[in-house]
Order: structure tokens, then sequence, then C-alpha cells
């Protein structure tokens, strides 16, 4: 296990740990959970900036303004409320309708100042895919768990894809590396939660179009192909098709 994803799988546990010490954590204790992985300042802000949208307090910290919104603040205006999902989500969509669109060329100004250590730049961004954010939680969500906690945990995956661009693969695009990293950020939220069902069957739908796009390849092409011919004709990374394969089980003759 890479760094990268040892920080996904220990930021995901940190609210399980704060709850050992009653929702209240000193940045000496978070130091000391994350110990043995070196983060980045973005990191390290994301860290904060999660423990903030769970509620959890860090002792002796200020707290800074949301950097992206969260579905419960729709539904927190009473505790004695009782919402549905389906109001939950609407009323999360009414907030979104304030945010502008993309002017032109804008997304790709934000990806340079956010290379430059702009936070405003992360903010502006993170807004632009809250949209994509619920699209693909929808996607997933099967009845089992709240699409808000799903929601939740893409806006965490995207915030961890916009803090990782500098590293991101050459041949990705921004746009694809963080739809990827939202997945991500869904996918191992609903896996921890011990439902693999979503999981499994977007997979396969994933599965059955890589499955039609390699027999239209081999049809045109006319032998075997393989992986790295795959990649370029669909213009996704090796390793979406591997982790394709490997989340449905599938042997798609690659």
């Amino acid at each position: 296990m890479n760094e990268q994803e040892l920080f996904i799988r220990k930021l995901s546990g940190i609210d399980a740990f704060a709850a050992e010490k009653d929702g209240v954590l000193t940045e000496t204790e978070i130091k000391q959970y994350f110990d043995g992985i070196t983060l980045t300042d973005e990191q390290w802000e994301l860290v904060y900036t999660y423990l903030q949208n769970k509620r959890i307090h860090i002792a002796g910290r200020k707290q800074n303004p949301q950097i992206i919104l969260s579905p419960e603040e729709m539904s927190a205006s009473s505790e004695n409320t009782l919402f549905d999902e389906d109001e939950v989500l609407q009323m999360y969509l009414e907030d979104l309708k304030d945010i502008a669109p993309a002017a032109e060329g804008e997304e790709r100004h934000l990806y340079i100042r956010i290379s430059e250590g702009d936070q405003a730049a992360v903010r502006r961004l993170s807004e632009l895919y809250l949209y994509t954010v619920i699209a693909i939680a929808k996607e997933y969500a099967n009845g089992n768990l709240p699409v808000g906690d799903l929601i939740q945990e893409g806006n965490l995956g995207l915030l961890m894809g916009i803090s990782m661009l500098a590293d991101k693969p050459e041949d990705v695009s921004e746009g694809d590396y963080l739809v990827g990293s939202i997945r991500e950020g869904i996918e191992m939220y609903i896996l921890e939660q011990g439902d693999q069902s979503a999981v499994g069957k977007k997979a396969v739908e994933k599965a059955d179009k890589l499955h039609k796009a390699i027999c239209e390849l081999e049809e045109e092409l006319e032998h075997k192909v393989t992986k790295e011919e795959v990649s370029a004709f669909l213009n996704i990374p090796v390793e979406e098709i591997d982790e394709v394969i490997r989340l449905s089980g599938k042997d798609l003759g690659l």
C-alpha cells in the first residue's frame, strides 16, 4: 500500500479515532495519528477541513470557513426536525444554485492557481465540481446508505484529488483525475460500511462497457488487443482498466 492509499484509509478512519476522544482532538494527537506518513501542507489542511465537516473539534485551533458544502448543513436547522433523503438532497441543490457556472477558460486558470498554493482557487474549483459529486453519489445510492453520506465522502474525495493534482499521471486530464478521486472516495466509504453491492454493480456495468469496446476494437483491428491499445482507444489509463477488472471480477481477455 503506497502512502496515498494509506493516507486515504487513515483519514477515513479518523472520525472513529475522534469518537474515542469524545469528539475533541488536539493537533498533537492528530499528528501522532498520521505518524509515519509524510503529508503536504495541502493534505494537512484537508485533514482539518474533514474534521471540521465531521463536527470534530480541534482543541486550540480556530475554525476556518468550510471549503465544501455539507449536506448535513441543510438539515441542521433543528435537532427535532426529520427530513427524508429527497428533502435533504433538494435543500442541498437549492443552496448550490447560488454558485456561478465556470467562465470560459476558468477551470484551466484555477489549476494553475492551485499549483501556486492559492486556497481561494481550491474553494472555487471544489464548487464547480459539487454537481458532479451529487451525480456520482446518486449512481451508487441503493437505499442502504444515505445519499447525504455518499455526497460527503465524494466531497472528501474531490478535495483529496485537488490536493494531489500535482502528482496525477501525465496521461490523465485534471477533470478525469478529479472524477476518479470522487469515485474512489465514495467506493472506499461503501466498502468500509460493509456494503459491496453498490461498488460491485457499478464495476460490472463498467466492465460490460469495457468488454463492448474491446470487441469493437478487435473487430476493427482484426486481432486480440492489449490493455495499452484499449487504453489509447478509450483515452483512459491502464490503471483504470485494471481497477475495473479487479472490482468486477470479470476476465476480459486482456
